[in-house]
């Protein structure tokens, strides 16, 4: 029995000290279900692409990406200059970035976000859709009051994006 508790410790303990030093990506999906602006209320489902970068079992990184169509009704949480901007782009994009410390959030939209300038994809600023998208029960389920919420405009002759984060395996987004 002693010898089985040792072997147990021991096995435990190895598979959490080589987990420390793993860095890896997961990809998942989160989908964001209803909202209401002004006196319109619905049921409508947004998703969004996740893409985490992980140390370990510490999340550093973490980028979501949602497609919006100018028909979902998510898209009555843009305000008017916002949708202004919008008129240009062939596809609408709402992406969260986050970074796990404070050093290392400065260099968060440039290490995930960096190739999104390189190809001629457009950064919008979203204060009001921000608002309303810090304010839904969405944010909170999943621990996404920390990440910076923008928008980003493509055009069709865009291919995949590339996101680089040194040492992380490279990923592509807008696929």
């Amino acid at each position: 029995m002693k010898l089985l508790l040792i072997s147990l410790s021991i096995f435990f303990f190895g598979s959490c000290s080589s987990l420390s030093n793993l860095n890896q990506v997961s990809e998942s999906l989160l989908t964001l279900k209803g909202g209401q602006s002004d006196h319109q209320k619905w049921e409508e489902k947004l998703s969004f692409k996740r893409y985490s970068w992980y140390k370990g079992a510490t999340l550093k990184y973490d980028l979501l990406v949602a497609k919006l169509d100018q028909d979902s009704k998510f898209y009555n949480w843009l305000g008017r200059s916002e949708k202004s901007q919008l008129s240009k782009c062939d596809s609408f994009y709402v992406v969260l970035t986050y970074a796990a410390s404070l050093r290392s959030a400065k260099t968060s939209s440039s290490q995930l976000t960096q190739n999104f300038d390189v190809v001629g994809l457009k950064k919008i600023t979203l204060p009001i859709f921000s608002s309303s998208l810090r304010n839904h029960y969405f944010t909170l389920q999943w621990n996404l009051k920390k990440h910076n919420i923008r928008g980003v405009c493509k055009t069709n002759n865009l291919s995949d994006i590339e996101v680089h984060v040194p040492n992380y395996e490279t990923i592509k987004v807008f696929k």
